[in-house]
């Protein structure tokens, strides 16, 4: 097993699935599903998708982040543990189901940015173990003049494959 394998010159395709626990600002926790995908080891993109339903109610998110490894925990002599920088649009999906009248759907569409803390283990040559912990920053509708914001943090565990 090689912890924080990071060579530049490595350009395989990674692939990976896993679970989250998604917080989005009220302190309780949402199971989700993601899609991990790199074809290198500087750039790397996810899609998150969770959602619930209540009654008539379903609500549906899907979120697609792309970011960029920063080399700043070498500060803290680790070769494991990587930061990390990019941008993310989300869609909030909210349907509403009535049996007798028409049914409602709204889809709101947001950009935002994306910070966050990962750790990578390399398995062999064939697979990947990566945790993080990503914060995923939006403005708030109109309200970004006043600098509102809205916010989706992630708690992650994924594993995959190397091409």
């Amino acid at each position: 097993m090689i912890l924080g394998s990071f060579s530049p010159s490595l350009q395989a395709f990674e692939l990976g699935l896993g679970f989250s626990a998604i917080e989005e600002g009220d302190d309780r926790f949402r199971p989700g599903i993601l899609v991990d995908m790199s074809s290198g080891e500087v750039w790397r993109s996810r899609a998150y998708y969770y959602g619930r339903k209540y009654g008539p109610i379903t609500e549906r998110t899907m979120l697609i982040s792309v970011y960029r490894y920063l080399d700043i925990m070498r500060v803290f002599n680790t070769n494991f543990l990587r930061a990390s920088v990019g941008g993310v649009v989300m869609n909030e999906r909210t349907e509403l189901d009535f049996k007798e009248d028409e049914d409602e759907v709204e889809n709101n569409f947001n950009l935002g940015a994306t910070i966050g803390v990962h750790t990578y283990i390399k398995i062999g040559d064939s697979f990947f173990v990566q945790g993080s912990v990503e914060s995923h920053l939006f403005l708030a509708g109109l309200g970004g003049i006043l600098l509102a914001n809205g916010r989706k943090q992630m708690i992650s565990l994924a594993s995959g494959a190397v091409f």
